[in-house]
Parts: C-alpha cells; sequence; structure tokens
C-alpha cells in the first residue's frame, strides 16, 4: 500500500477526509497525468526511482514534477495519527544545529511563518538544515521531512490559520520516530542521500 492509499478518514480530526480525498486525488493525481503526459513513460511509484528521475533530469517542468510527487510520497509517509517520538538521534542533532529539539521545531514555525507557498525542508549533510527555497536532492543532502505548504494542503480544514495546520502536523500528526530512522540511515556510510 502506498502512503496515499490508505484510509482517507486517517488522519481526522487534524486533517479530514475531506481534505485528504481533495489533496490525494485532485492535487497530487492531477500532477501525476500532468508528469506522465509530459515524459511519456509511466511514472515509478518506488520513492527511491522518483528520486533518481529528479536527480538525473534536466531542471524543468519534468524535474518540477517529479519533486512534487515525492514531497507527496514523503510527506504522507511522515504523517500518522500515532506518531513516534523523537529519538536519540534527532534529539542530539537538533541540539548540535538548533541548541534543543525545542529550538529545532521552533525553528520550523519561524521557516514556514515567513516563506511563501511552498515546500519546507529538514534535511541532513553534514548538519540538521531548515529550508524551503533548494529542494534537498538536489544538494545532496537527505530529506528527513517536508511539510506541505501550498494552500491546497490545508485550506479545506484550517483556511488562513496556516501555523494552526502546521501546529497540528509539528505536535499531533509527524511521526518523529519516522524521521530519526530516516536520520540514522543516512548516518550509515556509504549510504546513499536517496535511499533514506
Amino acid at each position: 500500500m502506498t502512503p496515499q492509499s490508505g484510509p482517507l478518514d486517517r488522519l481526522e480530526p487534524f486533517l479530514s477526509e475531506r481534505n485528504l480525498d481533495y489533496h490525494i486525488h485532485k492535487i497530487q493525481g492531477g500532477l501525476r497525468t500532468r508528469l506522465e503526459r509530459l515524459s511519456n513513460t509511466p511514472i515509478p511509484e518506488n520513492a527511491y526511482e522518483l528520486a533518481r528521475l529528479i536527480t538525473k533530469s534536466e531542471p524543468g517542468p519534468v524535474q518540477n514534477l517529479s519533486m512534487e510527487l515525492f514531497n507527496h510520497q514523503h510527506y504522507w509517509e511522515s504523517l500518522s495519527l500515532r506518531p513516534g517520538p523523537a529519538g536519540q538521534a534527532l534529539l542530539q542533532e537538533a541540539e548540535k544545529s538548533f541548541g534543543s529539539f525545542e529550538l529545532l521545531l521552533e525553528g520550523l514555525r519561524q521557516q514556514f511563518e515567513a516563506m511563501n507557498p511552498g515546500w519546507l525542508y529538514l534535511s541532513h549533510g553534514e548538519h540538521l538544515r531548515i529550508g524551503f527555497a533548494d529542494h534537498p536532492l538536489l544538494s545532496g543532502e537527505t530529506m528527513l521531512l517536508c511539510i506541505d505548504g501550498w494552500e491546497h494542503a490545508y485550506y479545506l480544514d484550517y483556511q488562513h490559520r496556516r501555523m494552526d495546520y502546521l501546529q497540528a502536523l509539528l505536535l499531533k500528526l509527524v511521526d518523529w520516530a519516522k524521521v530519526n530512522q530516516r536520520l540514522l540511515q543516512a548516518n550509515k556510510p556509504g549510504t546513499d542521500s536517496l535511499l533514506a
């Protein structure tokens, strides 16, 4: 089962069935259709193959649509109504990079509030980094978490209360144990950053 194929009510009450239906079928489905038309080839479901498509494509529509699909898959994989807590590896990296896990969360809030609609990334290279402009895969970093900041991700449930949506994600839905697992994978010697 792909991350976007589960029950549409699986994230209620924080993200509604109506929201997921629109987001997955209309927005994400539309992206996939456009990419298939542009590339004249079936689009891989496997995240690793999709990541390879991003890194091998020239800048332009195919790469942009591939990044959008990869981000959506990563986003859904990161959310759960029963999220696990941050593990030791993530807590230690957060302390080294930001001072504490709480300051990491505050950094995500500040960047999300300041940025235009788009994607917010937590990535790992030499250290943890929060960004929203450059896709981590294009700079050789491992994407640990991405948060959809486009209006379609939250408007049906939160209207203009964008920060309430982010707070619900950070405190109620993001599976920090999954983020920790990605970090552990990224830190293994010889690991391809696309695999984490």
